[in-house]
């Protein structure tokens, strides 16, 4: 690759850098594994402010400059009150029976 003078000397500053790169290498994959469990996920998201809204026709989530334009808001509030208040009372009130018939009503239609 050249004269050993210059080998020698170059050799020194690329195990350095190696070693910079190799630690920046090993502090993104613990960062990427922790970001992957729910509870550090939420943590980091609070940490730097970070909201993340939700559409529920879609079932996508996002930053809201790309999720709430695309809200159509009457079908978000049947989605989050009234299915959620159908479902409640149905599984509190009704036997077993209806809980099963209403649960694969539902993966019928979605």
């Amino acid at each position: 690759l050249g004269s050993e003078d210059v080998f020698s000397s170059a050799s020194g500053f690329f195990a350095i850098l190696v070693h910079v790169t190799n630690g920046i290498n090993i502090l993104a994959i613990i960062g990427f594994t922790l970001y992957g469990f729910p509870k550090c996920k939420r943590k980091i998201k609070n940490a730097i402010g970070q909201l993340e809204f939700t559409d529920t026709c879609i079932n996508e989530s996002g930053p809201a400059h790309k999720i709430v334009p695309a809200w159509d808001l009457e079908r978000e509030c049947k989605h989050r009150v009234w299915h959620a208040f159908w479902n409640s009372l149905v599984v509190n009130t009704c036997s077993p029976e209806v809980q099963e018939r209403f649960a694969s009503l539902k993966k019928r239609v979605s």
